[in-house]
């Protein structure tokens, strides 16, 4: 095998250290970067307007998202009937237009006819899809990837009929026939995992990718029975189809076919090979099986090898205050003491991760053999612009022209160009729209390219702007002409065969409407396609206006006031000191605060009491919205508590997590669990992390996250109980402190186990947040917390305050538990009952620091990671924000359009640090809510009435779901809320 790039081993063993260092060698690099960004002029596009489907603006038909963001997508608009269209093919004639919708359901195909004229569409329900989809060369069979199921259907492009399978899992897992093709066929395996997929250019191979095994499968498409081995045949399987299988890099992600039928070219994404923390003996006890409470190892530099560390039995009710064991974990369920050697995971930059594998085929032999590896984009460690790469590079999209070969590095903002023999990097075309210090600020986020049937042109999805690039290809190199206004996360882009017209996938379509009526963002969410005639040069110059516009990239007037919020970068606040970012589980702001209709000073607030829990459920949450400041225009970016914990470290989702999840969410992107027949052969699946919560290697932006972006600019923070939920975790009671046993290597990020206290714990419904008032000597999250807060960062005696500049702190209670978890004798809680318990440890936090020495220069910040348990009359993806704090107004309604980036650009301006990403840097900050007038009188704490006991409707529907994960089952969830606490309430 050769090996085109930089050598792959780690670039200087990168340590801790070493990025604290970069951050020096950045600012020096770039002189102030700081003061040399615009983003103190850029703000949300949104102003004051609601998130919204359809709203006018300057002529266009737009949608104003959670973001703030704006789209105006042109041309003709067609709704593709499901939500996240992640992939998309054209008949060769052009006649025919196929989405693949990946999840959360319907799991499906939509096919598009009538492309010049009304579009006409068909939705052809499948039990499970995931990316691949194209068509037979004679246009008249569909393929699409069957994702969770491990097979490829077989459809008729003119009735949407599925006539065959091919199973992909090996004659060891053979199907069972009848198959309806809207059900799970019987006798899956979930071993293959299909995704991406192409034909050669005779139609005669297919080639899918595995995300499961990290293969290439080859199937001889003329082999497919659809007589013999139909769907309705005993034995539907097709294994004689399945030609061959070639072993492909981590987490294949794209594959395309070269004009000369001479090569494959498969895009890998992902960074590692996880391993199974299997017990060498086991004995049936997941205590003694499974001691790792705790990650051992950690990202980028302590991973590599094997470890051994020390684990230490600990007593829950009596926990020493020191945050970390320099030997190892202390973890709280173990039987005693003992050793355990965490597997390695090798360098983050091996030929396997993010790297384009290409592989010789020809008619004669088109079982594909790797030839060689390219890496494009820079490699994890590699200093570009003054920063060390954090993440890997993805390459996620690829397309062979006459000329040259064409990769989109999704977390570089690049297109790299190869040459069609030599494989060696020609150009690397950067698709920054902004100029000066802030070109280098990513979140352009490529994810798919098409070519234009002249080569002339190349165009690249741009998911994280909502546009379509425009690249003239003049011979081997490009440059970009402008950029076309789509969807929300266009996902997918097709060329018609006269290079006349552009076809563009959108996964979120318009965005998510209002939840009253049931219904739920990552469901309501659908994405719609856009048939675009392209435009000449002066229009385009019109649309690449406008998306910077939509994108709120247009300079506007520099903020007057100063004090607390500096109104320039790279001068801290001198007011403020301190940011205690506090965020919770999963409520919109209906069913918090919707009953608040009024504040203290009579302004309206645009509340919905029917869907509102009520006072009683959260004084706290009440008494501080209506003491402090709080807003009923505040929306989240993400949709589910997999992506809101990404949104709450700053980082935005890549093209691994966004397409991910909705397929986990919809029950149809399962892991391996702790079998060794799927794990061995299907490695990938230690790596599909469900709902949990914890940004893992194949998640980081290469600028990192707010973790990073402190310590690399030189603040001090600390974390409690994020950063270590990773894939298949048990959380089930008796594993306080932690809450948590690990089954799987993953790292954790370095900057973040090193401050962080490794006794307070992630999701975990049996801990309560707050102390039981019927046993109050019982460990709480609340209650660790105070005693790290009191024997670390107060010192009363001389009314002096160390804590640092940033406090990340998880009270995930208000997502709700079973009846029986924190007391598995009873007495029941009601979920009312968790959110009091979740609402007490808010009011004690806010009461502890606001009686501190800390109090008087400190701002506290209180979120949720995702909106799915509660509905809301506005919009599906509004939640609440409280800003708490003797800087901040006081009675105060925030009415600005507020988002998470909203936030994290505040926490930038009170600390001194330049824009991490676009969205913080294009954001509205907080500075609205806050005053150069401080009022320093304390918050008291509300008593809470707790609820007694539980519905018998609570504990009966309680007693269907799993909550040893958070999101396992949250569609029955929030059934169980709606029915158990009589929402929505009638109008009075």
């Amino acid at each position: 095998m050769k090996f085109r790039g930089m050598h792959y081993r780690w670039i200087g063993l990168i340590s801790l250290s070493f990025l604290i260092i970069a951050g020096v060698v950045f600012r020096s690099v770039m002189a102030d970067p700081a003061a040399a960004t615009k983003s103190v002029l850029f703000s949300a596009p949104a102003g004051t307007l609601p998130a919204t489907e359809h709203t006018p603006i300057d002529g266009y038909d737009a949608a104003i998202l959670p973001t703030g963001r704006i789209i105006t997508p042109v041309g003709t608009e067609v709704s593709v009937g499901a939500p996240k269209p992640y992939g998309m093919a054209l008949s060769a004639d052009g006649s025919v237009l196929g989405t693949i919708n990946s999840g959360v359901g319907p799991f499906s195909v939509t096919l598009i006819r009538n492309l010049a004229g009304a579009p006409q569409t068909k939705v052809v329900t499948l039990d499970a899809t995931f990316q691949g989809i194209t068509f037979s060369r004679d246009g008249l069979r569909f393929f699409a990837s069957g994702g969770e199921d491990g097979l490829v259907w077989v459809g008729d492009s003119a009735t949407g009929a599925i006539m065959a399978v091919v199973n992909l899992n090996t004659p060891a897992h053979a199907l069972s026939g009848p198959i309806n093709p809207a059900s799970t066929p019987p006798g899956t395996f979930h071993g293959s995992f299909p995704g991406s997929m192409t034909l050669d250019l005779t139609g005669h191979y297919l080639y899918v990718v595995d995300q499961g095994g990290f293969l290439v499968h080859t199937i001889d498409t003329t082999k497919i029975d659809v007589i013999n081995h139909g769907i309705l045949a005993a034995d539907p399987n097709n294994f004689p189809a399945v030609i061959g299988t070639s072993k492909t890099g981590r987490y294949p992600f794209a594959i395309a076919a070269s004009p000369d039928r001479g090569s494959l070219f498969v895009a890998n994404v992902g960074i590692f090979q996880y391993k199974h923390l299997d017990p060498v003996n086991p004995t049936g006890d997941r205590n003694h099986d499974y001691p790792v409470g705790y990650p051992g190892t950690s990202y980028p530099d302590d991973m590599e090898n094997d470890k051994t560390i020390q684990i230490k039995k600990v007593d829950p009710r009596n926990l020493p205050p020191t945050l970390q064991d320099p030997n190892g974990i202390r973890v709280g369920y173990i039987p005693q003491d003992t050793t355990y050697t965490i597997p390695g995971l090798g360098s983050p930059n091996v030929p396997e991760s993010s790297s384009v594998y290409v592989m010789n085929i020809s008619p004669s032999a088109p079982v594909p053999t790797l030839s060689t590896v390219v890496k494009t984009g820079p490699l994890v460690g590699r200093v570009e612009e003054g920063v060390p790469a954090y993440g890997g590079s993805h390459p996620n999209a690829v397309v062979a022209g006459p000329n040259a070969i064409y990769v989109s590095n999704g977390n570089n903002d690049t297109i790299s160009i190869l040459h069609p023999v030599t494989l060696k990097e020609i150009q690397v075309i950067s698709l920054a729209v902004l100029d000066g210090f802030d070109a280098h600020i990513k979140g352009v986020q490529p994810v798919a390219l098409a070519l234009s049937p002249d080569g002339n042109r190349l165009y690249v999805a741009e998911a994280g702007i909502n546009a379509v690039g425009v690249l003239r290809l003049t011979g081997k190199t490009a440059h970009v002409e402008g950029h076309i206004p789509v969807g929300w996360w266009p996902s997918a882009v097709q060329v018609s065969p006269d290079g006349n017209t552009l076809y563009v996938a959108s996964a979120r379509g318009r965005g998510a409407p209002a939840n009253n009526n049931g219904s739920s963002p990552k469901a309501s969410t659908l994405g719609m396609v856009n048939i675009i005639p392209v435009p000449g040069s002066g229009l385009l110059q019109t649309y690449t206006s406008r998306v910077l516009k939509n994108n709120g990239f247009v300079p506007g007037s520099a903020p007057q006031s100063g004090i607390p919020i500096p109104n320039s970068f790279g001068n801290p606040s001198g007011q403020i000191k301190h940011v205690i970012f506090i965020n919770k589980e999963n409520s919109t702001h209906d069913q918090l605060l919707g009953d608040i209709t009024a504040t203290r000073e009579g302004v309206p607030v645009d509340g919905n009491p029917a869907y509102s829990l009520g006072q009683a459920a959260s004084p706290n949450h009440h008494e501080l919205a209506l003491q402090f400041a709080f807003s009923d225009n505040f929306y989240l970016e993400p949709a589910v508590s997999s992506d809101g914990h990404r949104w709450l470290t700053n980082s935005y989702t890549t093209e691994f997590e966004d397409t991910h999840w909705p397929a986990s969410y919809g029950g149809r992107r399962g892991d391996a669990g702790d079998n060794p027949n799927i794990f061995l052969p299907y490695p990938g699946r230690l790596g599909f992390t469900d709902a949990n919560s914890s940004p893992a290697p194949e998640d980081y932006n290469q600028h990192g996250g707010i973790y990073l972006h402190l310590i690399r600019n030189g603040k001090s923070f600390i974390n409690f109980g994020n950063g270590y939920e990773f894939a298949e975790v048990d959380e089930d009671g008796g594993t306080d402190p932690t809450g948590i046993r690990n089954h799987v290597n993953v790292p954790m990020e370095k900057v973040v186990r090193e401050n962080s206290d490794h006794l307070f714990p992630e999701f975990n419904t049996a801990i309560p947040d707050a102390p039981l008032p019927e046993d109050p000597g019982r460990f709480s999250r609340f209650g660790r917390f105070k005693q790290v807060f009191d024997s670390h960062y107060v010192d009363r005696a001389h009314n002096v305050c160390s804590l640092p500049a940033y406090v990340d702190l998880y009270y995930p209670n208000d997502h709700g538990g079973g009846p029986f978890d924190i007391h598995p004798g009873g007495p029941a809680w009601s979920y009312t009952r968790f959110v009091q318990d979740n609402d007490a440890a808010l009011g004690m936090t806010v009461d502890l620091v606001s009686h501190s020495p800390c109090w008087k220069d400190t701002v506290i910040f209180v979120v949720e990671d995702d909106v799915q348990n509660g509905l809301d009359h506005r919009n599906g993806e509004r939640s609440i924000f409280l800003a708490i704090g003797p800087w901040v107004k006081h009675q105060y309604l925030g009415k600005q359009h507020y988002s998470l980036a909203s936030i994290f650009k505040t926490v930038n301006l009170i600390l001194g640090l330049p824009p991490l990403n676009q969205y913080d840097l294009a954001a509205t900050d907080l500075r609205d809510v806050f005053t150069d007038s401080p009022d320093y009188t304390p918050y008291n704490f509300q008593t809470v009435v707790y609820a007694k006991g539980a519905s018998k409707a609570w504990i009966e529907l309680a007693s269907h779901i799993d909550f040893r994960r958070p999101d396992a089952d949250e569609v029955k969830l929030r059934t169980a809320i709606m029915k158990s606490e009589g929402l929505p309430r009638p109008p009075h």
